[in-house]
């Protein structure tokens, strides 16, 4: 039991409890690790208000915030909405205005949220009727609406400003210190400055965990933002611990029809799809899809960032058709909240232009890249790791094109922004080295081919281990490139191991796993060893004919193998 509850409960069995007494109890009440609790005192509480409308329209409206606040946390939009609604028509108030603010955000409704904060934000500026918690929560809200609309630049310096207020005049204990941390954390994971992200974000948990305790939702939230910053910059392994955490303690909380639960599934399923775990990536992506869909309707930006991450885990697991559809409804909603200049609207298309260019789309794939890197360095500036992966994804285009020199530009300037931003051992880097193992390879480059293959798989398999998709792409190209150096034995032992990993990472990819297949068996043929040779291609032959009709050419070539082995070994 809470220690509001007893106050609660005996203020609501007096005849006239005093409605400041009461906001107060219900203002704890919110702040408390457990505000559920108290939904079947609102009914009661709303009374209470009402009745109070008229003999004291200031306290009645306290009251009525606290109470948009409760409904807030609990996942009542409309009752939410209902209760600081009438707290403004009471008394319109810079708090009541920046609440209202933050739930109209919440709910999608920018513009309705911009204007409701750029009436709290005048009296701040303008008449200076706020003490300091009330200005750093003016900051924060405008940092996280500029965030909303794209503007991550002016979204961290909101947030600066936020924490300068709040380190000087906010005791450790004040929740609202580790909230600006936590935000400015998230501002700062946006612009891709890691390590500060990483520092505010561990800095908000600390103070949550020691003053509103292990299993507060704002520790949860804390461990799951942490664990987002923690994702981009590759450290896999505690981002899982962390979400994982987080999601223990909300669905204890709230359950799991919640937006806190719902986005921490939504980050587990990032995490899952970075390790490699397709299935359950999509699983959970799905799960936190339907309820923002249930709670905010389905043009929500949160519905349209979901339908975005579903769309790279179809992506992922070589399902294209279905990632396009995914990503196009991501453009639908976001589009048409943001308008096309929005940094997410560029996200999404440089995203459709990456599958593009897996269905062999190339004119089309160049164009929704060039307007994507367009769009997000416009928002991120020119040296972001976002903006590197869309020139990289661009230059796998002109690979494919066969401007190769062009491909090798914008394949090295995404490199050094990654390498600069990010460090030499991040996953992105590994991704830029493969894609140069593409365009040396395409040259008959086989030996700096070879290098730059090696060394994603430095960077890649003490990350995610051998089962991991990336580690079983990188082990068959090395073994491509030793095969064209006419080294079959050594790349044998590659082709080996990717097709050990492939069976795992490509369970449900048997293509994948008949081209590595084919491989060891070009290795063993070149070795001389025609019957093992032939026995990998009939394995081969046997996946592909599941798939293909019986005049591919992958059906006949791989017949035409095996009558080569048999003529050999007649």
């Amino acid at each position: 039991m809470s220690a509001f509850q007893p106050s609660l409960e005996e203020l609501l069995t007096a005849d006239a409890p005093p409605l400041a007494r009461l906001a107060e109890v219900v203002c704890g009440c919110v702040e408390s690790a457990t505000p559920c609790a108290f939904r079947e005192s609102l009914p009661a509480l709303e009374a209470h208000a009402l009745a109070g409308e008229e003999k004291d329209p200031p306290a009645a409206a306290a009251l009525w915030q606290c109470l948009g606040r409760m409904y807030q946390a609990v996942a009542d939009f409309p009752a939410a909405r209902n209760a600081l609604e009438r707290s403004f028509n009471l008394a319109d108030t810079p708090s009541t205005r920046l609440y209202l603010a933050a739930l109209l955000r919440e709910l999608g409704e920018l513009a309705a949220a911009e204007a409701m904060f750029d009436g709290a934000w005048e009296s701040i500026e303008t008449h200076g009727r706020v003490g300091v918690s009330e200005r750093i929560s003016g900051l924060v809200e405008k940092g996280l609406l500029r965030q909303e609309q794209g503007r991550p630049v002016e979204a961290l310096q909101s947030l600066q400003e936020a924490l300068e207020l709040a380190e000087a005049h906010l005791a450790p204990a004040d929740p609202l210190l580790a909230t600006v941390l936590n935000h400015l954390g998230t501002m700062e994971r946006d612009l891709s400055q890691l390590d500060a992200a990483i520092q505010h974000h561990r800095q908000a948990l600390a103070l949550d965990e020691a003053h509103r305790g292990p299993l507060h939702p704002a520790t949860a939230r804390d461990a799951n933002d942490l664990a987002v910053a923690l994702l981009s910059a590759g450290e896999l392994s505690e981002a899982q611990t962390l979400v994982e955490r987080a999601l223990a303690i909300d669905r204890t909380v709230f359950g799991d029809r919640h937006p806190a639960t719902a986005r921490d599934l939504a980050n587990q399923g990032e995490i899952l799809r970075a390790q490699g775990h397709f299935s359950a990536a999509e699983q959970a992506t799905r799960a936190a899809l339907e309820t923002f869909a249930g709670l905010f309707g389905k043009r929500h930006p949160l519905v349209g960032s979901l339908w975005n991450n579903l769309g790279h885990t179809c992506q992922q697991m070589g399902r294209l058709d279905e990632a396009l559809h995914a990503f196009n409804q991501a453009l639908v909603i976001l589009q048409g909240l943001y308008g096309p200049k929005h940094l997410s609207v560029g996200l999404v298309i440089g995203n459709m232009g990456a599958v593009m260019q897996m269905q062999g789309k190339l004119m089309a794939a160049r164009m929704s890249l060039d307007h994507a890197a367009r769009v997000c360095e416009a928002a991120l500036g020119h040296d972001h790791p976002t903006v590197a992966a869309l020139i990289s994804n661009l230059g796998e285009v002109l690979r494919r094109s066969g401007d190769l020199s062009g491909a090798q530009a914008a394949v090295e300037r995404a490199l050094a922004i990654d390498q600069a931003r990010l460090g030499e051992n991040h996953p992105n880097v590994a991704v830029r080295y493969a894609n140069l193992a593409r365009i040396h390879m395409a040259r008959n480059e086989y030996a700096a081919a070879e290098a730059a293959y090696r060394q994603a798989l430095e960077i890649e398999l003490p990350a995610f281990g051998e089962t991991h998709p990336r580690c079983v792409s990188r082990l068959n190209g090395v073994g491509m490139a030793l095969l064209a150096q006419g080294k079959a034995a050594e790349a044998l032992g590659f082709f080996e191991r990717a097709l050990a990993g492939a069976r795992e990472a490509f369970a449900r990819q048997p293509v994948e796993q008949a081209s590595i297949q084919t491989n060891c068996g070009t290795a063993l043929q070149a070795l001389g060893r025609w019957a093992e040779a032939r026995a990998a291609f009939s394995g081969a032959l046997e996946v592909l004919s599941q798939v293909f009709p019986p005049h591919h050419p992958r059906i006949l070539d791989l017949r035409e193998r095996i009558s080569r082995c048999d003529a050999l070994t007649a």
